[in-house]
């Protein structure tokens, strides 16, 4: 082989594991973001609503934290502003940017919901009570980098497609001794449906954290994809690695 042709092969070869390896780099996880990394971005005194992870871009896997959150009206104030947000993952910057922000349709918000549409890309629906008790929503999608309301005709289909609420399965658990007691270990879930969390019989303080694949909803947690979940109950000094788990088999829609 001459060595005119060996460069280009060389070329060649390079140019397709750099492409390969920027597309391994942009498909990575994103990290972990969460209720805590919400509430660093705003006000002190706001508090977290309802939040969930989507794929707005389609690339997978999914790298958008939309969220309902109570802002304080002024500083200090017991006032509060319900308000919608999106972030989205820079993959290149490698963190996440705030690319939506506006107040919450109707006067009472419901949790944040995401939609998978046939083009594999999920739209937030963002939604909540009108004072005459109708429902009011806006349905947002990822455009050019930043969010974008549908049209009332283009919501309205997706709108239609959310099914209705399954009845929401609670989970108690007391401390003894340090330790978590629960009489089990797992539960069953359907998509979509709600798990409460709740600590009965006093005992120490513990903290609840759910898998960052899971949404936070208003009372519990909720998953939109059929799998295998842990939410981890932490108390006293113990590390998070060494908490009581919880695992949550979700089964897929019959």
């Amino acid at each position: 082989m001459k060595i005119g042709t060996t460069s280009r092969v060389l070329a060649v070869l390079l140019a397709a594991s750099a492409t390969a390896a920027g597309a391994a780099f942009l498909r990575t996880d994103p990290p972990t973001f969460g209720p805590n990394q919400v509430l660093s971005r705003l006000p002190p005194g706001t508090s977290v609503h309802s939040l969930l992870r989507a794929d707005l871009d389609g690339r997978g896997p999914a790298a958008e934290v939309a969220a309902v959150v109570r802002i304080p009206a002024f500083p200090g104030a017991q006032e509060f502003i319900y308000t919608a947000l999106i972030f989205r993952y820079d993959r290149l910057r490698r963190e996440f940017v705030e690319v939506y922000r506006a107040a919450t349709p109707g006067r009472v918000p419901f949790s944040v919901d995401a939609v998978r549409l046939p083009s594999g890309r999920d739209v937030v629906v963002f939604s909540g009570l009108n004072d005459e008790g109708t429902r009011a929503a806006e349905v947002v999608r990822l455009e050019r980098g930043g969010g974008s309301r549908l049209s009332e005709t283009e919501a309205r289909g997706i709108l239609g497609d959310i099914p209705q609420p399954v009845p929401a399965v609670t989970w108690r658990y007391a401390v003894r001794n340090g330790a978590v007691v629960a009489r089990t270990a797992m539960v069953r879930l359907s998509i979509r449906q709600t798990l409460r969390v709740q600590a009965s019989g006093g005992g120490p303080a513990s903290v609840v954290l759910p898998d960052p694949r899971m949404d936070v909803v208003e009372n519990g947690f909720r998953a939109r994809e059929p799998g295998r979940y842990r939410i981890r109950v932490v108390t006293g000094l113990l590390p998070v690695e060494e908490a009581y788990s919880l695992i949550v088999a979700v089964e897929p829609a019959p």
